[in-house]
Formats: C-alpha cells, sequence, structure tokens
C-alpha cells in the first residue's frame, strides 16, 4: 500500500525549538511510513517547514515531489535557503510546476492546493497564529479540511 504525505508549514521557524520540531516530524513520518510498500512526500522546498520536512523525509526513504509554484521560483531564495532549495530539488523525483501565472500569491495557492489534491494526509507545521495571507499555511489546512483530506499538526513550540 502507498501513501502521499503533503507538506505545508511555517516559512520563518526562527525562534521555535526546530530540534523538538525535527524529533516531532521525524515520529510522523516515520509512522506514516509503517506498513507501507511506497511513500512519497510532496513539498514545495519553501524555506522552514518545507525544507525541513524535506530533508527528513528524503532520510526515511520517502521519494520527493516537488510542486513548484511558477517556473523560476528558485528566485524566491538567497544564502542557505537557496542552497538547501538547490539540493532538495535535485533529489527530487519530480518536479512539476503548477501555475503560469504571474501573481505570486496566486501560485502559492495553487501550489498548496496541488499538495492537498495529491497526498492522503496533510502534516502541517503551524504554530496557530491567524494568517492574513491568502496562500500561507492556514489557508492550506483550511483547503484540506474543506476536501476531507486528514491533517496532522505539529506545533513548532512543542
Amino acid at each position: 500500500m502507498d501513501i502521499h504525505v503533503g507538506i505545508t508549514g511555517l516559512r520563518n521557524l526562527q525562534g521555535y525549538q526546530t530540534a523538538a520540531l525535527e524529533r516531532a516530524a521525524e515520529r510522523e513520518l516515520t509512522r506514516l511510513r509503517q506498513g507501507r510498500d511506497r511513500c512519497v512526500l510532496l513539498s514545495s522546498l519553501a524555506r522552514g517547514a518545507d525544507q525541513l520536512c524535506a530533508r527528513i523525509g528524503l532520510a526515511l526513504g520517502y521519494a520527493l515531489v516537488c510542486p513548484l509554484p511558477f517556473a523560476d521560483y528558485r528566485r524566491d531564495f538567497t544564502g542557505d535557503d537557496l542552497i538547501q532549495y538547490n539540493t532538495l530539488l535535485r533529489q527530487a523525483g519530480k518536479a512539476v510546476v503548477v501555475s503560469e501565472g504571474t501573481q505570486t500569491d496566486a501560485a502559492y495557492l495553487a501550489a498548496g492546493r496541488y499538495v492537498v489534491d495529491h497526498c492522503d494526509v496533510l502534516l502541517a507545521v503551524w504554530d496557530g497564529a491567524a494568517q492574513q495571507s491568502i496562500c500561507g499555511t492556514q489557508a492550506v489546512i483550511a483547503y484540506a479540511r474543506q476536501r476531507q483530506t486528514p491533517v496532522i499538526i505539529l506545533t513548532p513550540d512543542d
């Protein structure tokens, strides 16, 4: 039996217990992997939670699929985040550009919806704080709940 796990989460993890978050993500991804023939992780590789979970998933033997918001998504990254993005993207089994539009937030939302539309369960790293963005973690979780996709929320404070 296969499982597709979608990832969404906070981009800025500064000030949070990242070691505890890594352990929690590893625990959940390990649990979801049990008894599965094939495990796929869907991540847009945004800095923060997306990259963290992608690294852990790859280490656990998940295949990586990357829905990219737009063709020139790489321009959103600098420094270490860009290095991580490039490294993880090279390890992906598949990358797909999900939007040809020029409106950035709409493209991010399209990527988040792609993740939800193609996963069996959504793993979200979210602190529960309200977000004004149409494309943030809260919006992706709301879309998953609307589609009745199971959601596991990891709180970065734990």
